[in-house]
């Protein structure tokens, strides 16, 4: 069974709390992205009256996303936009199936951010920058609005990390040589 989504879908997240699934959908980086936003209720593994629906796609969330993490604690998704070298900030409670602005806030970090994690317990999100071999570090950032209301955040400080090789890694909040992990 398969279930369609928007153009050049790159990664997905998903909300086990409520069931839905979020795909960046990167449009090969040529034109606005998008977010899609599938119920999981209706369309999963064993339940699959729902996957012939056309998904709702949030528009504007960056050119070129190539991951995307979901904040549980904060119900926020968050998808690194290759194109644009920032961080989108998409508020998903409830359950997103529109964005009241035309363009969620965005965070800028270092150049072709790539990869995104989150670490849970002390909320920081990870991004991974491509190009210039840095390491973004954003405290997670909740966005509040109602739908009337457009969104309007503080855009997080970001701290960059410069690695020398792929030999160091994250630990503790720290970067230290693989060698020194035990």
């Amino acid at each position: 069974m398969t279930t369609k989504v928007g153009p050049f879908p790159f990664g997905l997240a998903v909300d086990q709390a409520t069931n839905t699934i979020y795909v960046a959908n990167s449009n090969n980086g040529d034109g606005p992205a998008s977010l899609s936003v599938i119920a999981g209720a209706t369309c999963d593994g064993t339940i699959t009256s729902g996957c012939g629906t056309t998904w709702p796609a949030l528009p504007g969330i960056g050119r070129g996303p190539t991951g995307i993490v979901f904040a549980p604690s904060t119900h926020t998704v968050y998808t690194t936009n290759f194109s644009d070298a920032a961080v989108s900030v998409v508020n998903v409670a409830p359950v997103a199936t529109h964005h009241p602005a035309s363009r969620p806030p965005m965070v800028a970090t270092g150049s072709a951010p790539f990869a995104i994690a989150i670490d849970p317990g002390n909320r920081t999100i990870y991004v991974l920058n491509n190009v210039d071999g840095t390491i973004s570090i954003l405290p997670e950032q909740p966005v509040r609005a109602s739908a009337n209301t457009p969104l309007r955040a503080t855009p997080p400080t970001a701290a960059s990390v410069r690695l020398s090789g792929l030999d160091r890694k994250f630990v503790g909040g720290r970067v230290q040589a693989a060698g020194s992990l035990r």
